[in-house]
């Protein structure tokens, strides 16, 4: 149960960090314009930061099911998330893309 709180709390920072909260746009080109922004801070991350926030983010998986999946502890799966979703709003901020 607090999993899925901690959970919650970071999708609606990473939703905020993207701009889920946005009605959905109908231009395709800046879609992918958007989608390519991601492709590119995501690789600013590390690759174990990359990883997680894609498994959790991406696949919808659980700190858990990240956890057995890649050999580390729930708490490390957490941790890597956190510190990916900080970077990320960092780089947003940096590039003036928030």
């Amino acid at each position: 149960m607090i999993d899925t709180g901690r959970r919650k709390k970071n999708w609606v920072q990473f939703s905020e960090l993207f701009g889920k909260n946005e009605e959905p746009r109908e231009n395709p080109t800046e879609q992918r314009e958007n989608a390519e922004m991601v492709r590119m801070a995501l690789k600013e991350l590390p690759e174990a930061e990359q990883e997680a926030v894609t498994l959790c983010y991406i696949n919808d998986l659980s700190y858990s099911e990240i956890a057995q999946l890649i050999g580390k502890n729930e708490e490390a799966v957490r941790q890597a998330v956190s510190r990916a979703l900080k970077r990320l709003r960092e780089y947003f901020m940096k590039n003036n893309l928030l």
